[in-house]
């Protein structure tokens, strides 16, 4: 898919980076801490083939998107998720993977009736769970100007099966979005945030939810578990892909875009 030309949004602090390929139902995809929106490409191609609207965003401090916000916090992002569906129609299923699954949870509880469903990708959504990831970037905080290469490196190892073959490029594009100012500062602080906010919001949320973990995950710890764990909270279903890590929709896109494109025609 050749999306369309990148859009802006604007927001208080900065722009929103996002574009948009596909009519229907729109669906929100957003990447976790440290990705860009390039990482939902092949799920993006599928959703269109199927008739639904792909806005694939870069979340504030990322990619595309500015790094002069004063917050990372994600009640911040949610309303930065808010936002893009008045910009593409109002109603919005929304597509989430990692830390930004936290702040889909906030959009779905504040405005039930605008969130038309949830697809959480191995959702960090409890402070007990924090993966390695996190720590990583913590500790590569530290290493200026190393940082960055410290972070994509372990990146790479999120994938035990075979990497998506688009992944160098992908890459690549991360590297270059860390390398501008501010980005690789909005990284750490999004990966620092409080999730306090999203375990108070999960018995609000009313939509329908699809929760995807990949078995062989090490930043969920017992990913099983933790996936049935957030599945219940939120009283949805579970998919559990056995080969794939952190990152199933883009490791194992045969297996998990059939699954959202079922629940998403569900709540079309």
């Amino acid at each position: 898919m050749s999306a369309g030309p990148t859009q802006h949004l604007d927001r208080a602090g900065g722009r929103i980076a996002y574009d948009v390929e596909g009519q229907g139902l729109p669906v929100i995809l957003v990447p976790g801490a440290g990705d860009v929106r390039s990482h939902h490409a092949a799920l993006a191609n599928l959703l269109v083939e199927r008739g639904f609207m792909a806005v694939r965003a870069d979340l504030r401090g990322h990619g595309d998107s500015d790094a002069g916000f004063s917050s990372y916090e994600l009640p911040a992002v949610a309303d930065d998720l808010l936002a893009l569906m008045d910009a593409v129609g109002g109603r919005a299923a929304v597509v989430a993977q990692g830390v930004a699954a936290g702040a889909a949870v906030l959009a779905a509880a504040d405005k039930r009736a605008r969130v038309a469903g949830l697809v959480l990708v191995s959702p960090r959504v409890r402070p007990k769970r924090a993966g390695l990831a996190d720590h990583t970037l913590g500790a590569a905080a530290q290493w200026q100007p190393w940082g960055p290469a410290v972070w994509l490196s372990y990146y790479r190892s999120l994938y035990p099966g075979q990497p998506p073959g688009e992944q160098k490029a992908h890459v690549r594009d991360m590297r270059q979005a860390l390398r501008r100012p501010g980005h690789w500062q909005a990284t750490v602080r999004l990966s620092r945030t409080s999730l306090a906010p999203t375990v108070a919001a999960l018995a609000q949320v009313k939509t329908r939810v699809l929760v995807v973990v990949g078995a062989k995950d090490r930043e969920l710890r017992d990913a099983a578990a933790e996936g049935t764990w957030v599945a219940q909270q939120l009283r949805g279903r579970r998919l559990i892909v056995a080969t794939a890590g952190h990152y199933p929709s883009a490791e194992s896109p045969e297996v998990v875009g059939p699954e959202v494109v079922r629940f998403l025609s569900k709540v079309r």
